[in-house]
């Protein structure tokens, strides 16, 4: 899939249960209907995914605090940690690996010993039990790389996990990745170059320098990816060089690739349900005593003038004000979403999107059009924190489109990711050599 938005002419190129548990098992079945795939978790998903719907919270990042992206830098002492619930009562024993991917997401062809050091495998140990909380779960994490398990080359790469006593059956799978800093990356952003999207668009600029690397042919040794708030469905890829001069490779494109810079994210905060939050409409509590959380309604804001919010660029932080632990006090609420507008007379869906979805647009996101109250609408069961998100809409045949709903302002603030992978003449992998965050200036 290749995400670009060409600037010059803004054509874009794409490419006896539980009552809390009931809708759990309908949306399982739903989607295990509709898709093949999902009702099969032998089969790997080269991507964020959680084949078991009770799986929730699944947050992959750098082990020195919350909000950090999923890389580390080969040969160094960082490292990540795995965190999630499992809605149940009691402990399963899980398992985990991780496999080396190419640039384009799909598995190396190299072996295991090619990129891992120590065993193939290992267990998941460290566990606690949700302490008074009504929805029940054990909370797992795993602090990696580790003794038992490291790689050795840098790429993508795809972490799995799996019951231990079956390890055919996947239970999620989260992408992270390993970079060495072999790349000189000097890079600035700033609003469309043309008249057309100068008010609306970022376009990032960079200069690559490769003196470390000895490349034979700049123009196809090298592949560039850039994100847009570490979504992977927003990014740009297949980036070729302008100009090479000697080891200098410049990418100072005019206005030919970049980004809508949409808007700041929508918000709520569930940190405390003894009290009302901004966003918050209404806190009621349903026959078993779990938590519901009506928002406030949304509305269209694409016709709007730009409003700063302070976000968090489309993620979410854990946290439960009266606890102690947020990771084993905080509670599963329901949180109902409702955005008042008419319905997109294009074929299409409406979808809930951010981390909280897993930038997915999939069952698990999607919203129901209610036209006696000309809404779309969305439930789901979240735990406790601070969440960003957005309306994404997808037309026939097309990518999510946040602007459908949020509109699109250069003084909107994103956070971007530069990749630079290479892969060298004598090797069967991509290697990243290139690593770079960035975020937009606002004006």
């Amino acid at each position: 899939m290749r995400l670009i938005c060409n600037c010059s002419n803004l054509k874009t190129k794409i490419a006896t249960i539980p009552l809390w548990l009931i809708p759990f098992c309908f949306l399982f079945l739903q989607t295990a209907a509709q898709n093949n795939d999902y009702a099969n978790p032998n089969v790997i998903r080269y991507e964020d995914y959680n084949y078991n719907p009770n799986i929730k919270t699944v947050l992959l990042e750098g082990a020195t605090g919350q909000l950090t992206d999923a890389a580390i830098e080969l040969n160094t002492n960082q490292q990540l940690l795995l965190r999630f619930d499992h809605l149940y009562a009691d402990v399963v024993d899980y398992s985990y690996t991780i496999i080396h991917c190419d640039a384009n997401w799909q598995p190396s062809q190299i072996s295991e010993s090619q990129y891992l050091q120590g065993f193939s495998t290992d267990k998941i140990l460290r566990y606690q039990f949700a302490t008074t909380t009504l929805v029940p779960y054990v909370h797992y994490e795993l602090l990696f790389p580790n003794d038992i398990i490291k790689p050795i080359i840098s790429g993508n790469y795809l972490l799995r996990v799996f019951k231990t006593d079956t390890p055919e059956i996947n239970v999620l799978t989260k992408r992270f990745i390993v970079f060495s800093q072999l790349a000189g990356i000097q890079a600035n952003i700033h609003a469309g170059t043309f008249a057309d999207t100068r008010f609306t668009h970022h376009e990032i600029d960079f200069e690559l320098n490769t003196q470390q690397l000895n490349l034979l042919n700049p123009y196809n040794d090298l592949q560039v990816v850039l994100l847009q708030n570490g979504g992977w469905l927003q990014r740009i890829y297949g980036l070729k060089p302008r100009f090479v001069n000697g080891n200098k490779l410049d990418y100072n494109y005019d206005g030919e690739y970049c980004f809508a810079g949409g808007n700041e994210f929508r918000t709520f905060d569930t940190r405390s349900i003894r009290f009302l939050s901004e966003r918050i409409k209404q806190i009621t509590q349903a026959d078993d005593k779990t938590f519901i959380v009506n928002l406030h309604n949304d509305i269209r804001t694409s016709s709007q003038r730009y409003a700063f919010v302070n976000d968090i660029n489309g993620q979410y932080l854990i946290k439960h004000q009266e606890g102690r632990n947020s990771d084993v006090d905080a509670d599963y609420v329901w949180v109902n979403f409702k955005l008042k507008m008419p319905q997109e007379e294009t074929e299409g869906n409406m979808y809930l999107y951010g981390a909280l979805t897993n930038w997915r647009t999939d069952t698990t996101s999607l919203m129901n059009y209610n036209a006696d109250d000309m809404s779309y609408e969305k439930s789901l069961l979240l735990k406790q924190g601070y969440y960003n998100y957005q309306y994404a809409y997808i037309s026939s045949g097309s990518y999510p489109d946040v602007t459908v709903t949020e509109g699109s302002h250069y003084e909107t603030d994103n956070s971007y990711t530069l990749l630079i992978y290479y892969r060298n003449p004598n090797t069967r992998y991509d290697a990243i050599v290139g690593y770079k965050k960035l975020n937009s200036i606002k004006k």
